[in-house]
């Protein structure tokens, strides 16, 4: 029952009643007269049945009251799904609706790119009608557009059923530019219900702020009076956005299609009449022709491609209302003469140019003009008070030598860095109260700073590789929020005793500062200082200056003369003896309570770990070639014990009684159902019954009631939910050299792929990768392994990307147990499921973050492979590895597995031969039975298409 549309007057909630009473009562012939009767009549009559019931798109608890009355009469395992597009209503509805029943949540995922595809398939090919590959592509294509979205599927999919192909061709360019109106038409309804700021806010995101951090959007749209700290929240709710795990805005593609195609609307044919410009042809035409207006709001002329262009000079003077200008990759011959005074936001790198002359950026929140030619005295002898400023980014702007007052009492965040040409910075700096994140690495002509620094909020300062600059400034006592200080590579001579005063930082830098001889006794009262990295400075311990019952300390250093003094760093949860000499790493580590991470590379010199603690995570001991790593007590054998995995417990260990997918339960009927072997395994007899129709298969429950859709089994409590794991349960990685996998890994394999199966409950997992030779690694590649579960979305679980020391190396990798089972849990398990992990190596680029991508691989990067996990794989499974097959297909194809089986032996005594035996590069526990019988026969002529005969 959709109840936006139907709930709204008193006529359409007496339909429903009618309809709800009919339809489960079978008659046909109740009528309400009234809605208060209906729900007497509802609850009446319906209190004794068990009730399946969903009420799509609710907007108002009220509306179901209208309906159902106070929802406190239904009967014992009942129903109700609720669909909504505000979850503000959810609580509404736990609190006035729903009081007298369990309320459980649950989040509608987009659909996988194979779930996307047989649905796309089911509505663009019906009868399941026969299809070239051409089309196959193109419906890949519409599935990758529609990004999971089912609403847009389905309308594209019928909109293509029958059309010829340059058809389909061309509606693929047309959707990419105008959107489908019966699409835009549903998906606006959640616009059409917000406020006028919160509309505004949602068109700012769509148009500009779509993937930019949240918190930094906040203070932009703070200063356009449109209060984003209740507005965005409200967009969330309604699911028009989303905050990423990073803290990142972002919706879905067609969302924000439909939030352009609203500015679009507000002046089809008229650019300048529109309140925001986002493609780049449009601001680009109206710049260069000064097409401006004062309705426009913000403009982002983004080209693809670095361009020069020129602008028109004045064409920002009939702006006066801008908020925004966002110019990337565009490159101007001829500098403006007028910029808007209620400029926010200022987003121009490589801007050639100073300001115009009578700009006055008093409204300015964030600059964003790194590589410009701007000269801050200009600006700052206009005597600019710029109250609103708060982030400043002015990076790699050679012109700027001093830094004067600034009048920005506000300011909390200032990036110089890469100002090669810095020398000064004014004492009005040091006293900046609201100031966060400062960072001037790479000013190496730098010398001057203030000379105290009084910065009562800065929790960031990086001066890394400041070359010139010899002496800190002291710090004052208010400096107690600074967490991060950055001094590696500096000038610097001494660190000054103020620092003490630091009492909140937990890193200090001090790596390859050759000036620094000695750390001062009162970096000791730093008790929250978590990482100290330092290799060429000496402590000068005293007993009783560090209080170590406070259960604080340092957790990262190098200096060797303070690893056998560890009783000072009860808090240690690091240790880097990278390049060092160190001969023996000794057992007293291993006392380490938080210890997490040892990085021990290219030590040349290690030949023993003597012990490690139960709390370590990382192992890092690349390049260490004398290093004893698989013996018994050695490096990897501790590293498996700590993780908790058992060698000897592999195949089969944790098998369930059901041997395969319940999926295949209604293929084969059962000639031997129930016989036992008396070692209470299961004969192939009874294996197969489970292949076969069972005749009360869709017989009714006792009570009456029939078995819930499995499609709804996921929104229930399962057997696997409850599954508690130790606490603690974390991930591990360890580099090791080597070049052999370890035989206990039980699924090994040359190729990229390794199948195996679980019950209910998966197991403690681990990987191994043995890495190439030398000239594998002509050029850095990433490598990511991945994890998929009975063939739902696949997921990322292990990154790493192999340097020039790594080949012939083992890396190793154990991820969290509670994240499998999470992923188990969400992935529609039975008894059996099948996992599939793969990796995939691609070469690394290092201007944009780590993606797989598609390029040639080098085949000798990764030379073999292997898993362990105590699976329930069957020793001799009667039914082949099946997935093994999907060999060659997209991860999006349907594999029909039966045309692809190749029928091997009858029930003659004639020699078996498996495929997999033919090609020896995999070690699997699911193997192929020797001697296929008659009944296997069956079941494959039974199963396949193909003729046997």
């Amino acid at each position: 029952m959709n109840v936006r549309e139907n709930l709204g007057t008193d006529a359409g909630i007496i339909t429903l009643q009618e309809q709800l009473l009919n339809d489960i009562l079978g008659d046909g012939n109740w009528k309400v007269g009234n809605r208060f009767r209906g729900i007497n009549l509802i609850e009446k009559r319906l209190c004794c049945k068990r009730v399946f019931l969903i009420l799509d798109d609710v907007d108002d608890s009220t509306r179901i009251e209208n309906l159902l009355g106070k929802c406190n009469w239904f009967a014992s395992k009942s129903r109700v799904i609720i669909t909504l597009r505000d979850r503000h209503w959810l609580a509404a509805l736990k609190e006035k609706v729903c009081t007298t029943y369990k309320v459980k949540e649950f989040k509608v995922e987009q659909l996988n790119k194979q779930e996307a595809l047989q649905l796309f398939k089911e509505h663009a090919f019906p009868r399941n009608k026969p299809h070239d590959e051409d089309y196959s592509k193109l419906a890949t294509k519409f599935v990758d557009f529609a990004d999971g979205l089912p609403l847009a599927l389905e309308i594209i999919a019928r909109d293509l059923c029958g059309k010829a192909k340059d058809e389909w061709e061309s509606a693929l360019d047309m959707y990419s530019k105008i959107p489908n109106k019966e699409i835009q038409k549903i998906l606006r309804v959640s616009y059409d219900g917000l406020n006028d700021t919160e509309k505004d806010i949602f068109l700012d995101i769509a148009c500009f702020f779509k993937g930019w951090y949240k918190d930094y959007v906040v203070k932009i749209l703070d200063a356009c009076e449109l209060y984003p700290s209740s507005g965005i929240p409200r967009l969330v709710n309604k699911c028009l956005i989303v905050v990423d795990q990073y803290g990142r805005l972002s919706m879905h593609d067609l969302i924000q299609q439909m939030g352009k195609e609203v500015v679009r609307q507000q002046a089809p044919k008229i650019l300048g009449k529109r309140s925001r410009l986002y493609c780049y042809k449009d601001s680009l035409e109206v710049l260069t022709r000064n097409k401006g207006s004062k309705k426009i709001r913000g403009i982002m002329l983004h080209s693809p491609q670095p361009v020069e262009v020129q602008l028109h000079t004045e064409a920002f003077k009939r702006m006066e209302n801008l908020k925004f200008l966002i110019v990337e990759n565009v490159h101007i011959c001829k500098p403006l003469k007028f910029l808007p005074n209620n400029l926010i936001l200022l987003k121009w790198p490589d801007y050639p140019f100073h300001w115009p002359s009578e700009y006055f950026p008093e409204q300015l929140v964030a600059i964003e003009m790194p590589r410009n030619c701007i000269r801050l005295p200009k600006l700052i002898n206009q005597e600019c008070r710029l109250e609103n400023l708060k982030d400043v980014n002015l990076e790699r702007c050679e012109f700027i030598t001093k830094l004067p007052k600034l009048r920005a009492p506000n300011l909390e965040n200032l990036d110089l860095a890469f100002c090669k040409n810095l020398v000064e910075i004014d004492e009005y700096f040091g006293s900046l109260e609201k100031l966060k994140r400062w960072n001037l690495a790479h000013c190496r002509k730098l010398q001057f700073l203030p000379s105290q620094l009084r910065l009562k909020s800065l929790k960031y300062f990086c001066l890394t590789s400041c070359s010139g600059l010899e002496n800190l400034p002291s710090f004052h006592s208010e400096m107690g929020c600074l967490e991060i200080l950055y001094l590696g590579e500096s000038g610097i001579r001494e660190l000054p005793s103020s620092i003490e005063h630091l009492t909140k930082l937990e890193t200090l830098s001090l790596d390859k500062c050759e000036n620094l001889q000695y750390l001062p006794d009162s970096i000791y009262k730093l008790q929250q200082l978590r990482i100290l990295d330092t290799t060429t400075t000496k402590l000068r311990p005293t007993c009783n200056s560090i209080d170590i019952s406070s259960g604080y300390g340092f957790v990262k250093m190098k200096p060797l003369d303070l690893l056998m003094k560890l009783d000072y760093f009860p808090a240690l949860e690091m240790i880097d003896l990278s390049e060092t000499n160190i001969v023996t790493i000794p057992k007293n580590i291993s006392r380490l309570p938080r210890l997490e991470s040892l990085l021990i590379s290219n030590c040349k010199l290690l030949c023993e770990i003597q012990g490690l603690p139960q709390s370590i995570r990382t192992v890092l001991a690349e390049n260490c070639m004398l290093l004893d790593s698989q013996s018994p007590s050695g490096l990897l054998n501790q590293v498996i014990e700590i993780i908790g995995i058992f060698p000897n417990r592999v195949c089969g260990s944790a098998r369930s009684n059901k041997l395969m997918d319940l999926q295949f339960s209604n293929y084969l009927p059962s000639e031997a159902e129930g016989a036992e072997y008396e070692d209470g395994g299961i004969s192939m007899d009874q294996q197969l019954s489970i292949y076969f129709p069972n005749e009360t298969e869709g017989a009714e429950s006792k009570d009456g009631g029939r078995s819930m859709d499995p499609q709804f089994s996921n929104y229930f409590p399962s057997e696997t939910e409850g599954i508690e794991y130790e606490h603690g349960d974390i991930a591990h990685t360890l580099h090791v050299p080597g070049t052999e996998i370890p035989k206990w890994f039980n699924h090994q394999s040359a190729e990229n792929s390794i199948l195996f199966w679980v019950g209910c409950k998966f197991p403690k997992l681990a990987v191994c990768i043995a890495l190439g030779p030398d000239e594998a690694h002509k050029r850095f590649y990433d490598c990511y392994v991945y994890i998929s579960i009975n063939g739902h979305k696949t997921r990322e679980y292990g990154y790493f990307r192999p340097s020039e020391n790594n080949y012939n190396h083992l890396f190793l990798f154990s991820p969290c147990q509670w994240l499998l089972q999470q992923h188990l849990i969400e992935s529609n398990p039975t008894d059996q499921n099948c996992v599939e992990v793969t990796y995939i190596t691609c070469f690394a680029h290092y201007d944009v973050e780590p993606n797989p991508c598609i390029e040639p691989l080098n085949p000798t990067l990764i030379k073999r492979w292997g898993v362990h996990v105590e699976c329930t794989c069957p020793q001799e499974s009667v039914i082949p590895n099946l997935p093994l097959l999907t060999t060659g297909h997209d991860d999006d194809d349907v594999v029909d597995y039966w045309r692809e089986l190749t029928f091997y032996g009858s029930d003659d005594k004639e020699e078996y031969q498996s495929p997999l035996v033919l090609d020896d590069t995999s070690i699997s526990c699911m193997s192929w039975l020797v001697e296929p019988t008659t009944k296997l026969f069956k079941l494959f002529c039974f199963c396949s298409p193909r003729n046997f005969s």
